[in-house]
């Protein structure tokens, strides 16, 4: 997957690259603990690029850096109205939080980077009452997610066998608007907050 991920970096014809949990995909809502609050949270992983690809903007902070994206650093960037729960009298940059990231009470400890605007990722008919982003390095399989105008898939599938050449074969490429977010419209009949993004489930 991280050669693959390298590979389509490369691509022109792809405007933003990363990896990371898409929208309307399920939901992981681990407890959250601060020295002063306590509740659940939506959480999931996110690349550095990932904010840019889904095209959610950042309030305030900074994204994730490939270094610390290769170490593993413990770096969250959190929703706004996660920051306003957690602090709401103070700066969250630099606060700390709390995940029971296995449901067995050993705490996993974040600092916080950055603050995103809310988006309905769970589902379209409400916004994210709290979401926490996490560095993603080591952390599982999340598709490789691409921002790109029509007519790319050729070139993916090229990037794909580039990396390895029995890698076409299992490679599944899912237009958001085709999948979860036309699943989410029948449902809620709401329109997407999303920009139209691919992604690419790479079966290694």
């Amino acid at each position: 997957q991280q050669r693959l991920y390298h590979q389509l970096q490369l691509l022109p014809e792809l405007r933003h690259v990363a990896i990371g949990g898409p929208p309307m995909s399920g939901t992981w809502t681990p407890p959250i603990y601060t020295d002063a609050a306590s509740g659940r949270t939506l959480a999931s992983y996110a690349s550095p690029g990932y904010f840019a690809t889904l095209g959610i903007p950042f309030l305030h902070g900074r994204d994730f850096t490939a270094i610390e994206n290769r170490r593993g650093t413990p770096l969250a960037i959190v929703s706004k109205r996660t920051a306003d729960f957690l602090w709401p009298n103070g700066d969250p940059i630099g606060k700390h939080f709390q995940l029971d990231m296995h449901f067995d009470g050993k705490l996993s400890e974040f600092e916080v980077i950055g603050v995103v605007a809310d988006v309905r990722f769970a589902s379209l008919s409400r916004v994210d009452p709290a979401h926490v982003y996490l560095n993603p390095a080591g952390a599982g399989l999340d598709p490789i997610l691409v921002r790109a105008s029509a007519g790319v898939l050729g070139a993916i599938r090229n990037a794909a066998a580039a990396t390895d050449a029995n890698l076409p074969q299992s490679l599944s490429v899912i237009g958001l608007e085709e999948g979860p977010l036309r699943r989410e419209r029948v449902q809620a009949q709401l329109y997407a907050e999303f920009a139209a993004l691919v992604a690419i489930l790479a079966v290694t």
